[in-house]
């Protein structure tokens, strides 16, 4: 049987699924790396490896997305915080410079003014 897995990960259960039940998974020479053959009755196929690969991925997919969903929430949402706080502080009159930098006023599109900043600005190429 032949199967295409694009993700990597989701490839790599398949071949640990495969390798459970003994199975040898293979590709031809010239098969893009997507491709995974296993030689398997196709009643094996329908009724054991495909049920139990999808189970897992399912599984695998929750995990992926929970890490994801934490390494989001610790490493940006703190930085949004810090930011937030670090803004308190600023006298509620003074422009701040976020709004200064996006304002265009060195002739750079909004969103390029920040890049040019972070880099040529010794203070914020420290938060990079």
């Amino acid at each position: 049987m032949s199967y295409s897995l694009h993700d990597p990960w989701k490839r790599k259960l398949f071949v640990a699924v495969c390798r459970r039940y003994g199975l040898a998974p293979y590709r031809e020479p010239g098969q893009r790396r997507s491709t995974v053959l296993v030689l398997a009755p196709r009643r094996f196929h329908d009724k054991t490896l495909w049920p139990e690969y999808l189970a897992l991925s399912a599984e695998l997919e929750k995990h992926l997305a929970d890490l994801t969903e934490r390494v989001i929430r610790e490493a940006i949402h703190d930085d949004v915080i810090r930011d937030n706080e670090a803004n308190e502080d600023e006298p509620k009159d003074s422009p701040s410079p976020a709004r200064e930098r996006s304002s265009g006023r060195d002739g750079c599109p909004r969103g390029v003014a920040l890049r040019c900043d972070r880099w040529t600005n010794p203070k914020l190429a420290a938060t990079i």
